[in-house]
């Protein structure tokens, strides 16, 4: 024989029931993962009490109590623990007696995090895809003129003595070039991916890119996996990649006046880690990489088709001691054209993005504001011997 409290138990969503004083009488345990509260914990206790973090959650429990005003499957995000918030949907409903009087509520809580994951997902594909089209069309009208404008500023810094005109032409040559920098990410960003994928050693390319940024100012720190596997990919994009993120971690322990760390002050300090990741599964969808098909069998999982990813999987690390990110700009990071750098172009981290996404690996972003940022990049490894780079 099922019993009430056998199906409440076994339900998926999140069950709180509550008296008319507003006081915790029932909490199942869907409730208690998705709370991450105790139900020893919650059972007696105020709504108020529990949920303190989330006043508005509480006024819309007693709104449906007060005023009879209910809600389904509102979205809200609920505060946690020991984990960030969730996003939750909350469906509300009044418990009456046999007479037709309020004795109580019932709140249901339903996961939601997948969902805003996927629309998150689906949403930055389709703005990738219209920037992309933009971009192209717009680098491709800006770069003639542009070129134009650079060479008669060079014409004039050759044929005149006055100092303080050269001194503005050279000023345009360097904003010439900073916006033909801008142009060309734009273009890469815009333009269908033509790689060659070979196989790779990602230290040496790691290397290279920490030996363009040394001097700036900032520790550079390098902590290998020497048994590492090679990777499966281009070597000029991710080489692209790891000097962008590494960049952005020395550029993060800047102090505010955007100058590196000087004489005699504790440098700050950008570490860059691997690890062999065992038994990675990566579910999110991923597009497949347009590259020449590999005649090593063994390097037949590098051109699956898309979907979900399991085995092995190369981790690069990059942890800097900067000031961390915003929670606010976390779900901004990979959208093109945002920056907080006073001179950034914005289009780094999403260009790093789609390459990444097409060697069929994933980024990640750890950060606490002041703390710190750790991003790390997933790639599929290979076997074999590697090319030399």
């Amino acid at each position: 024989m099922i019993s009430e409290s056998d199906v409440l138990e076994s339900l998926p969503d999140g069950i709180i029931g509550l008296d008319s004083n507003l006081t915790i009488c029932s909490f199942n345990q869907a409730a208690e993962v998705l709370c991450e509260v105790s139900r020893t914990t919650a059972v007696g206790r105020p709504l108020t009490s529990v949920f303190r973090k989330d006043p508005d959650f509480v006024a819309h429990v007693t709104a449906t109590m007060s005023s009879g005003r209910l809600l389904t499957d509102h979205q809200q995000n609920l505060s946690r623990r020991f984990s960030g918030p969730i996003a939750v949907g909350v469906t509300t409903s009044r418990v009456l007696d046999n007479n037709g009087a309020v004795v109580g509520a019932v709140v249901a809580l339903k996961d939601r995090s997948g969902i805003k994951a996927l629309e998150g997902a689906a949403l930055r594909k389709d703005r990738l895809a219209y920037i992309g089209t933009f971009a192209a069309n717009l680098a491709h009208e800006i770069k003639n003129p542009l070129g134009g404008l650079r060479g008669a500023a060079q014409l004039i810094t050759r044929k005149t003595k006055d100092e303080t005109l050269t001194e503005y032409a050279e000023l345009v040559i360097r904003e010439a070039d900073r916006l033909n920098t801008i142009v060309t990410s734009m273009l890469d960003f815009a333009r269908p991916a033509c790689r060659i994928a070979n196989k790779l050693n990602i230290h040496q390319l790691l290397d290279s890119a920490v030996e363009l940024l040394k001097g700036e100012g900032v520790e550079l720190v390098r902590a290998y996996d020497p048994s590492l596997p090679s990777v499966i990919g281009d070597s000029g994009s991710l080489r692209q990649v790891f000097l962008n993120l590494i960049k952005n971690g020395v550029e993060a322990c800047s102090d505010s006046s955007g100058n590196k760390s000087t004489e005699g002050a504790t440098p700050g300090r950008v570490t860059i880690e691997t690890r062999i990741i065992t038994d990675f599964h990566m579910t999110v969808p991923v597009e497949p990489v347009p590259v020449e098909p590999m005649e090593d069998e063994e390097n037949e999982a590098a051109n699956t088709p898309p979907g979900t990813r399991s085995g092995t999987m190369a981790a690069v690390l990059i942890r800097g001691t900067g000031t961390g990110i915003e929670d606010a700009d976390m779900e901004k990071i990979f959208t093109p054209f945002f920056t907080t750098k006073p001179r950034g172009s914005g289009l780094g981290m999403a260009l790093s993005l789609k390459i990444v996404r097409e060697h069929h690996g994933l980024i990640q972003i750890d950060s606490t504001p002041g703390k710190g940022t750790t991003v790390t990049v997933y790639l599929p490894t290979a076997f074999g011997p590697t090319t030399g780079e």
